[in-house]
């Protein structure tokens, strides 16, 4: 039997492996936020350097994610909270024209699309992605998030022609929530999501 890599360091694997109808995702996400509140966050303390380097190679345990670094698990849960929260919004109906039936969300460092949204109605399939990165990079991480949409969707020829970027609200200078951008044919909602 075959062991799916994300399930060795991700304890919630299980609420997340299939896609998730509305209630649910919420239970998946209720289970995620309380795994963050109860943790105890590892203290890290010496030197500037003994520090650096303590995040970025010893091993540690923090909220859904064990036996990595302070560093990849950081990265992990910025992007799953943006995650958590952009799907949030789809199943509120945040984006009128998207009215999903499930979501799969690909938790736990998986490789492929974030998203794949199973729309109402035998409506199809969106395909999204979701980042939490700083002003500096945020550039690299959109064009990187719309380059793997455009291939997904290229490859799904019974797709449809819509794609979504869920992107942390606090690297924007403006206020806008919704961004629409079309590539070829293909429309891409770019959703900033606050993270509280």
């Amino acid at each position: 039997m075959r062991v799916n890599k994300a399930s060795l360091n991700f304890t919630l694997y299980e609420e997340f492996k299939d896609p998730l109808a509305k209630k649910e995702f919420l239970a998946a996400k209720a289970l995620y936020l309380k795994s963050l509140r109860e943790c105890n966050f590892p203290n890290l303390t010496g030197t500037a350097i003994e520090i650096i380097q303590k995040a970025k190679r010893d091993k540690c345990n923090i909220g859904p994610y064990k036996n990595l670094s302070y560093f990849e698990i950081l990265n992990r849960v910025g992007s799953d909270l943006v995650l958590l929260e952009g799907v949030t919004m789809l199943f509120s109906n945040h984006i009128k024209n998207i009215k999903p039936k499930r979501i799969a969300l690909k938790m736990g460092n998986q490789a492929g699309e974030d998203i794949t949204i199973e729309l109402e109605n035998n409506g199809g399939l969106i395909y999204g992605e979701a980042f939490n990165a700083s002003e500096s990079l945020k550039g690299h991480k959109m064009r990187h998030s719309e380059k793997i949409i455009l291939k997904k969707i290229a490859e799904d020829k019974s797709s449809n022609r819509v794609g979504v970027i869920f992107y942390n609200a606090d690297m924007e200078e403006t206020n806008m929530k919704q961004q629409i951008k079309t590539i070829d044919d293909i429309t891409i909602y770019k959703i900033a999501c606050l993270i509280n």
